[in-house]
């Protein structure tokens, strides 16, 4: 007995993933999302590369001085004293954090007895500060 017969559609879907175009309203869905993106964020960042090769005041017209201002820049004392305090920062609110973090997460996996009871109500502050009106602003 033979199995049942694929009508010529059903044969066709196994090159379906290459013939199926998504339609144009899924685009206008993240259009107004790329739209913000890029004048916030895209077109300010490309302004601010643009200027730092010109010295400019804001009120005459700017005036090229090529890579004169990253030489000033580099020469500033104030400048590597205000990296530094940067990476300092970064470095104890992102990278301290983290690792306290994952040590939380290994103790909590390592340690047998009452570990479950901490996982629980660690997921339980956590899930409940999510679905929280207060927490989320509304």
């Amino acid at each position: 007995m033979r199995g049942p017969e694929l009508s010529e559609s059903a044969a066709d879907l196994s090159g379906l993933e290459h013939s199926v175009k998504p339609a144009p309203l899924y685009r206008l869905f993240a259009l107004p999302t790329v739209l913000i993106s890029v004048s916030i964020i895209l077109v300010p960042a490309l302004f601010t590369y643009g200027v730092a090769f010109f010295k400019w005041d804001g009120i005459r017209p700017p005036r090229f001085v090529g890579l004169a201002n990253f030489q000033q820049l580099l020469a500033d004392r104030l400048f590597w004293n205000a990296l530094t305090n940067n990476i300092i920062w970064t470095v104890i609110f992102l990278i301290i954090p983290i690792a306290m973090g994952f040590m939380a997460a290994a103790m909590l996996l390592a340690t047998r007895r009452g570990s479950q009871f901490f996982q629980v109500v660690y997921f339980l502050l956590w899930s409940s500060r999510r679905q929280s009106p207060r927490a989320s602003g509304s």
